[in-house]
């Protein structure tokens, strides 16, 4: 069966979110506001799932290109794309999957632009600790809830950093400069960045988040899944 792509009923692409999400907090998605900094191995995912969800304004912040050693893990990178910046293509898959969704690709460092402005939560899928402590001091600044992610080969943890809360320092404080690259698999990115979207929707609804004053901690090689 063809289908238009032009598709203009919204009951046809979010109706199989019901009833795990109602059609007034539909409506509530879809005037939200995102902002995902990092678009590689976890802002990929996130970005794609928050527009299948249909979180309606989302802004991709990320200065790097994709590159031969993405293709193991991150969404965007294809041997097509290689070469092009993170967060442009994936504001081309959002855009091809929700052409509904206004969103933003900004092609640069998020320490160099406002990006948090207008924001209701932000998603830190980054991958040093020194950018992740400027992120989370700025979220605090702003009183908006940051949802961490981290991967490292078949190890991973997240949650949400509500402003006040001290864990990035303790976490990557002693941090003095960016770490060297690590092993990272797939199956970890994915599942990390599952979580980190299911956060950032609860967050957008109002919905009991756990993991707000505990953290996830998955260890996929033990099959190990615990809250501390």
């Amino acid at each position: 069966m063809a289908y238009s792509k032009n598709i203009q009923d919204p009951e046809q692409v979010f109706g199989r979110n019901q009833p795990s999400i109602s059609p007034a907090e539909q409506q509530r998605l879809a005037v939200a506001h995102v902002l995902i900094c990092g678009c590689g191995g976890l802002g990929g995912p996130v970005a794609e799932q928050l527009a299948r969800a249909g979180v309606g304004h989302l802004r991709l912040v990320d200065p790097d290109h994709f590159e031969p050693t993405n293709l193991n893990r991150q969404t965007g990178a294809l041997r097509t794309t290689l070469g092009r910046n993170k967060a442009e293509v994936m504001a081309g898959r959002v855009q091809a999957i929700n052409p509904d969704c206004r969103v933003q690709a900004i092609a640069s460092d998020f320490r160099a632009t406002d990006c948090l402005e207008g924001m209701a939560v932000a998603a830190d899928c980054l991958d040093n600790g020194p950018a992740r402590l400027e992120l989370a001091c700025r979220c605090a600044k702003t009183g908006i809830p940051l949802v961490h992610g981290a991967v490292q080969g078949w190890y991973g943890q997240t949650g949400i950093l509500m402003p006040g809360d001290d864990r990035y320092e303790r976490l990557y404080g002693r941090r003095a400069r960016d770490a060297e690259p690590v092993s990272v698999l797939a199956p970890t990115v994915f599942a990390i960045a599952a979580v980190q979207a299911a956060l950032v929707v609860k967050l957008l609804l109002g919905r009991p988040c756990r993991l707000a004053e505990q953290w996830l901690h998955i260890d996929l090689l033990a099959d190990d899944f615990t809250c501390i």
